[in-house]
């Protein structure tokens, strides 16, 4: 009988040192966050259909960035910034809706969220997430390292 050889495989452990967390329900914006994130090692994206999913499945590990597009009426907005202020504290929130919709961005003002008027321009997506991510890294890895797409 021939003895056959056996290869053995081992999975690398999957490290994840940044979550981004984005509430959005349109696929196209979420398509274009995830295209971005991909030149950025270490770096995961949990995308949401609606605040309450949110809320009640959040994701476990180390939030380093909240994003929230135009996710409803403004006392639901209010109230996911008020859970994630106290879930995730000091973790930077932003707020992207509507040109010219004060009311929403009044409301991400008084959360101390930051607010972007849509169309959002890849600059300022880029601008977006380097600045949340440098922030909440570990100190060794601050420098946000790309990698080619």
């Amino acid at each position: 009988m021939e003895q056959q050889e056996r290869t053995e495989y081992r999975s690398a452990p999957a490290v994840v040192a940044a979550h981004v967390v984005m509430v959005c329900d349109d696929l196209a914006e979420v398509d274009q966050v995830s295209r971005r994130l991909a030149s950025y090692m270490y770096v995961c994206l949990a995308a949401y259909r609606n605040v309450e999913d949110l809320a009640y499945a959040a994701p476990r590990g180390r939030v380093t960035l909240i994003i929230l597009e135009d996710v409803g009426p403004p006392d639901a907005v209010g109230w996911i910034l008020r859970i994630a202020s106290r879930r995730w504290r000091n973790c930077p929130t932003a707020v992207i809706g509507n040109a010219g919709d004060t009311e929403l961005e009044m409301l991400a003002r008084r959360h101390a969220a930051s607010y972007f008027a849509r169309p959002m321009m890849d600059q300022e997506w880029d601008a977006l997430l380097s600045h949340g991510l440098a922030r909440m890294l570990p100190p060794d890895r601050r420098k946000v390292i790309r990698r080619p797409v």
